[in-house]
């Protein structure tokens, strides 16, 4: 394979660790619980249909097999036995501190989706309320898909620009992400 020299100097060698846990994101926070690792980080998802099911679309409908984070071009691949609930995998705590952390940007492709699995997985029954809450307070986020359509302007894709996001989940991430890429307020 010939690599032009214009993309040469982007590409990078990269580590891949397989797991079956989360530990490892223990390594990047401080005794103190603050975040030290890097200020940007890539994150994301692998689900799977829940059988009898017809679309893996909504996050009821699915399990999340498999999860990868890249820290400072480490890249973990984080696998375990499906159907095991997101919650029960060893070090999940780690993985939650680490969505919620403030000081680390997720970078991540669709994340209107990947947030939506990432909530139903972290959902809780409120027996008072006879209701799930969804307790995840996930960001940031950079959303490569939506900065792809805002630098494309819709070119080069048959899908029409945003319509393919359900306006009504998760209108404050949305907001924020709109926000960043200087698309303004929705």
């Amino acid at each position: 394979m010939t690599v032009s020299t214009a993309v040469a100097p982007i590409m990078k060698e990269i580590a891949i660790t397989y797991t079956r846990d989360f530990y490892f994101l223990a390594d990047y926070f401080g005794a103190d619980g603050r975040w030290i690792g890097p200020k940007d980080s890539g994150l994301d998802l692998e689900t799977t249909v829940e059988h009898g099911s017809k679309s893996g679309i909504f996050p009821r409908d699915t399990f999340i097999a498999s999860a990868q984070i890249e820290l400072d071009g480490q890249t973990f691949i984080i696998h375990w036995d499906v159907p095991d609930d997101l919650k029960d995998v060893p070090g999940v705590q780690f993985f939650r501190a680490y969505l919620e952390c403030p000081d680390v940007e997720k970078n991540i492709q669709n994340a209107v989706f990947e947030h939506g699995h990432l909530l139903w997985a972290f959902r809780a029954w409120d027996a008072d309320r006879q209701a799930w809450v969804f307790p995840l307070k996930m960001g940031p986020v950079f959303d490569t898909m939506l900065a792809e359509y805002d630098l494309a302007q819709g070119r080069n894709t048959t899908d029409e620009p945003m319509k393919f996001i359900p306006i009504q989940r998760d209108l404050e991430e949305k907001e924020l992400l709109f926000q960043k890429l200087g698309l303004g307020d929705m």
